[in-house]
């Protein structure tokens, strides 16, 4: 630290404004954004008042492999059987969570490290029950403090629609944009492939 002060004390007076300058432009740059995300407060949306059209429950055992295991409840709501989305008929659903589990990703900068997830909408093709887009909210997130992803799904092979059956296969693309810069946007490919067919009905006794 001494040697770049005695430095900085030989340059003109022009050098050292420009000095701080570089200086100043530099930790704006980087600070602002964490500033802005750190006191960013989303809180994740309350589903509790909204009226379905029709519900599913189901329990969730997530394990991430490191250690950290986590249960939960998720119960789909379907909120609306028509909504137009770029001219396609589609089911729009929002799922509450209870309790919100946390997930161990990793991130380029921070490594590993948890998240909470907090929400999920998502919709689906009224036709045959394709994803088209899936929006996800996560929080407790390392320096940006929550984010929405917005996955979008696009070109399905194969997909044959639901009910499925076992041995169908399809493949599909999906694009992930978060609302973050700190964040990168990247797409992933899948393959599907329907290994059990063991659908259970039970029809409750009507008087």
């Amino acid at each position: 630290m001494n040697k770049i002060w005695t430095r900085l004390k030989k340059l003109s007076w022009k050098w050292r404004i420009l000095f701080i300058v570089i200086i100043v432009v530099i930790a704006v740059v980087v600070l602002t954004p964490s500033i802005y995300y750190l006191l960013r407060e989303r809180e994740a949306p309350d589903y509790s008042d909204i009226v379905s059209n029709a519900t599913m429950t189901y329990h969730v055992t997530y394990d991430s492999g490191d250690g950290m295991v986590n249960e939960c409840t998720f119960v789909l709501k379907v909120v609306e059987t028509n909504k137009d989305v770029d001219s396609n008929a589609v089911l729009y659903t929002i799922t509450e969570i209870d309790p919100r589990p946390k997930r161990s990703v990793n991130a380029a900068i921070v490594g590993s490290t948890a998240i909470t997830l907090a929400s999920d909408e998502m919709y689906r093709s009224a036709d045959d029950l394709r994803v088209l887009v899936n929006e996800v909210m996560q929080v407790d997130l390392p320096l940006v403090n929550t984010a929405i992803t917005t996955k979008t799904y696009w070109e399905y092979n194969g997909y044959t629609g639901w009910p499925y059956s076992k041995g169908d296969t399809w493949t599909y693309n999906m694009d992930a944009e978060a609302d973050t810069i700190l964040a990168t946007k990247y797409t992933d490919t899948y393959h599907a492939e329907v290994v059990e067919d063991d659908t259970v009905v039970i029809i409750a006794d009507v008087q």
